[in-house]
């Protein structure tokens, strides 16, 4: 017999990130046509790139075997001749890239993992807006106004992807609500895991979302 997903898993999971996928590759796509960049977002950014300079170096370096030199670089004068050395670091979202390397081009990748980003966000708060309100509309529609908000379109053109990686804070804030309700260690573990990714991610919205668990 073949293994089936419970309807409801479907209905409430699968179902709805698929909504967010199609948003999110709908509006990405009309701002890649939109620019006529190879890149998604502002090509002349410093921001979009510093980001491919990562990007490249990075899985230059998993791929070399440098994995405890992941943040090494010998493009020490890109994009403009400046030396960049000091500001080599490292990122969780990093690693995202490496499942997307089969794409064949670094900006193909990028413009896949903008996309990915985006639905997460919009479906995380989702999640969020469920739990909360149990109103699958209301849910819908604070997954969308998430997914399109100001602020992460505008880091998604600037190619800051660290920033525009929102979802951690709607599954951390869930993860701690569902604590608060009902106290028991699963979900204790789940909000601590996504402060932490949180963290290696972008450290800003941790100390921030910090305060959240110091107010409820």
């Amino acid at each position: 017999m073949k293994a089936r997903l419970p309807t409801h898993w479907l209905r409430a999971h699968v179902l709805p990130f698929g909504f967010f996928l199609c948003l999110a590759t709908a509006l990405c796509g009309a701002i890649f046509w939109g620019s006529g960049d190879r890149v998604l977002g502002n090509a002349e950014h410093p921001g979009i790139q510093g980001e491919m300079f990562h990007q490249r170096d990075f899985v230059d370096n998993i791929l070399a075997g440098r994995w405890l030199q992941p943040s090494y670089s010998n493009r020490i004068a890109y994009p403009h001749g400046e030396d960049l050395r000091s500001y080599c670091g490292i990122s969780l979202h990093l690693y995202g890239y490496l499942p997307l390397i089969p794409l064949g081009s670094f900006e193909a990748a990028h413009g896949a993992f903008l996309i990915i980003t985006l639905a997460l966000n919009g479906f995380c708060a989702y999640l969020l807006g469920r739990y909360l309100s149990r109103s699958l509309l209301g849910a819908l529609l604070c997954g969308c106004l998430f997914l399109l908000s100001p602020y992460a379109l505008l880091k998604l053109d600037m190619g800051f992807l660290q920033k525009t990686i929102l979802w951690w804070i709607p599954l951390f804030v869930l993860s701690l609500f569902r604590y608060l309700d009902r106290p028991n260690r699963r979900d204790a573990l789940k909000a601590g895991l996504f402060w932490a990714l949180m963290l290696l991610t972008y450290a800003q919205y941790a100390w921030y979302s910090a305060w959240v668990g110091v107010i409820l």
